[in-house]
């Protein structure tokens, strides 16, 4: 300043140059200092970006890794489609092939049921033409024959006893009386025992048969009994169990009643065995052929 003053008139113009160049000096000063943050911030700022450049080249290798995988599950999927629907033509063949087996099956029903029928009446019309003979014998079976008495419709009768208390349990069945059911002289065997049969008495067989058909129609009539009390378990366990077992034991009785241990009367479900067993081997003419009884020229089977 005292330069300044000295200088006189310059010098008073120098000193406003050099008072502008300080404050040129000081902004530029300011300005390089704001220039350098600036720089420092996009520096930062650059470094950043590339973090998360590098962020997203990781995650975008992940994606890729992921849709080469949806890829692979995309052509599984699209080969195990193949693979089922193979497997599904298969299953419709198969279920064509049994339905056209199934027809089959059912025209093979009907042409054995037709059969079936046609040896049912022509055995029928055979074990009639052989159950009006006899062969000769002198126990008391023959007299039993003699007398009318069939063993096989008693058998059978018999038989069917199981099916008709199942079914009168069962609440489908006919009506039965308990008091008519206890007595063993009403069905075709109890009218014999107690009629015709009396002739036998005193054999052993005879009179555990006797016996056994006693207990078998009082077991029937308490199983009734026990159904119309309400007892229907208990009923059920009669017929399964005591009644059953003397069903068996009864019939057991009867064919070995009806057998002898020499010549015997042919029954009627062997001589239908031996008409199916000779029919099948072509010789159902011969075997009777040379054997004649008493009132007619009919053929004898053997036993």
């Amino acid at each position: 300043a005292v330069e300044v003053v000295w200088a006189g008139e310059q010098g008073r113009g120098f000193a406003v140059v050099a008072t502008e160049v300080r404050g040129l000096a000081q902004r530029s000063a300011q300005a390089a200092r704001e220039i350098k943050s600036l720089i420092d911030d996009s520096v930062d700022k650059v470094e950043a970006g590339a973090e998360l450049v590098n962020k997203v080249g990781g995650t975008m290798s992940a994606m890729v890794t992921e849709f080469r995988a949806l890829d692979q599950m995309v052509t599984n999927i699209a080969g195990a489609s193949g693979e089922q629907s193979q497997g599904i033509e298969q299953v419709n063949r198969a279920v064509s092939e049994m339905d056209e087996m199934t027809q089959q099956n059912a025209a093979l029903v009907e042409q054995a049921t037709a059969a079936a029928k046609s040896l049912q009446e022509q055995a029928g019309e055979l074990v009639r033409s052989v159950g009006r003979f006899r062969l000769q014998r002198t126990d008391p079976v023959a007299e039993i024959e003699a007398a009318g008495m069939d063993f096989d419709d008693a058998i059978d009768a018999h038989q069917r006893w199981k099916r008709r208390l199942t079914a009168f349990i069962a609440g489908r069945g006919e009506a039965l009386d308990a008091n008519v059911v206890a007595r063993d002289d009403k069905c075709a065997l109890g009218c014999w025992i107690h009629g015709d049969g009396k002739k036998c008495a005193g054999s052993h067989d005879f009179e555990h048969l006797r016996g056994l058909h006693a207990r078998f129609h009082k077991s029937a009539a308490e199983v009734i009994r026990c159904h119309e009390r309400g007892d229907t378990s208990g009923a059920e366990g009669l017929l399964n169990n005591e009644f059953s077992s003397l069903s068996e034991e009864t019939v057991r009785q009867i064919r070995k009643i009806a057998q002898s241990q020499g010549s015997r009367v042919v029954t009627r479900d062997e001589a239908i065995a031996n008409i199916r067993q000779m029919a099948s081997s072509g010789s159902v003419a011969s075997a009777g052929a040379g054997r004649r009884v008493a009132g007619g020229d009919v053929p004898m089977f053997d036993q």
